[in-house]
């Protein structure tokens, strides 16, 4: 028994890169206190405690992915990518709809959402696609059936609708083949050919009225009624905040889904700039360290993996943090491992898991 626990320990310690990791659990703690207060205005935090039970699950999925050898989705990655497809087509069918989007499986006491982990499971595939084209990768060729591989899943997710979960997609894909070595004239031309169908696409009603709304708000700099009370409710913390649970726009229960999308607002309001300042110095370093994966991996299949990763995370965070401030429009993105939403915890830490244990096969480690 002794054996068993020293090897595990030194194995933990090898594959452990404690800046990456502890700026996430700062986040995650940072985040369930939050969630805590953000949560009061419901029947016995009720929010608080499924979130606790996701945590829990979410265990198991860190384990796997940090101790896998990641090649290993590789082999399988025609099923991988059957299982995508098929949740995203069977939550079409058979999903439960709420607020006019159909994006979750009822679960009894929880909800799936399979947009969810068809990011992860977009990143593996897509990860060993252009491994396996390094040689013609940067032919149209190859080009094209890499943005053929992500289409399907793209499309899928928009027509829920989540425009929000949808962009996140193409960003990875995007991301993932810049940093594979992909030639910029394709990339910049698909980014001029995508200008134009997002034009088709307001014209003949793919973008909904209401998110059109949201983007014209913030063009005429007039603001929705979301960015408005958001930006009231971080505007009220000041320096310090208005104290732990005493946040008095956050009580009456103003500004809208506070435990998700909008849980920087009960930071901001109730810890001010000063708290405010530190989840976001956390999330920079965490950001770094992420990047750090992917500068110092080796071998392609494990830097277009770290680079997805990157890619996502890093959408999350800026486009979160933007519309709370009102420097971008409202969109469903969460912030990672902070806002509610337990098939996201799940995502995160099996994200977290993959990062750690790409991070551990590299030999120059950078600290």
């Amino acid at each position: 028994m002794r054996l068993f626990s020293a090897a595990l320990r030194t194995e933990l310690r090898r594959r452990i890169d404690w800046p990456l990791l502890g700026s996430a659990l700062v986040l995650l703690v940072v985040g369930m206190i939050t969630l805590w207060s953000a949560s009061a205005v419901q029947p016995g935090h009720a929010a608080f405690w499924r979130q606790t039970t996701w945590l829990i699950l979410a265990v198991p999925a860190f384990a796997l992915f940090l101790f896998m050898d990641p090649r290993s989705w590789c082999y399988h990655r025609k099923w991988v990518y059957g299982v995508n497809i098929a949740m995203l087509v069977g939550v079409r069918l058979f999903g439960s709809e709420r607020g006019g989007a159909q994006r979750w499986f009822d679960l009894g006491p929880f909800d799936m959402q399979p947009s969810e982990p068809a990011k992860l499971l977009l990143i593996l595939t897509l990860a060993d696609m252009l491994a396996r084209h390094q040689e013609t990768l940067r032919t149209p060729r190859t080009f094209a059936l890499s943005l053929l591989h992500v289409l399907p899943i793209f499309l899928l997710v928009l027509f829920q609708p989540d425009l929000g979960t949808s962009l996140v997609l193409i960003c990875i894909w995007f991301g993932m083949s810049l940093v594979a070595g992909q030639r910029l004239r394709f990339l910049f031309g698909f980014l001029a050919i995508g200008a134009l169908l997002f034009t088709a696409a307001w014209n003949v009603g793919v973008i909904r009225d209401y998110q059109k709304q949201r983007i014209l708000d913030l063009l005429s700099g007039k603001g929705s009624y979301h960015a408005k009370v958001a930006e009231l409710s971080i505007a009220k913390g000041r320096v310090v905040g208005e104290g732990f649970a005493q946040g008095s726009l956050k009580e009456a229960g103003i500004v809208p889904v506070q435990t998700s999308d909008f849980i920087f607002t009960v930071v901001a309001e109730e810890g001010g700039f000063v708290a405010s300042f530190f989840i976001i110095a956390a999330y920079a370093l965490f950001l770094w360290r992420v990047w750090a994966v992917v500068l110092n991996a080796t071998v392609p299949l494990f830097r277009s993996m770290a680079a997805g990763i990157f890619t996502l995370f890093s959408f999350h965070v800026l486009v979160n943090l933007g519309m709370v401030v009102g420097l971008l429009p409202i969109v469903g993105v969460p912030l990672p491992f902070m806002s509610y939403g337990g098939t996201a915890m799940l995502l995160n830490f099996a994200l977290l898991g993959l990062l750690l244990n790409l991070r551990s096969r590299e030999k120059n480690l950078v600290f």
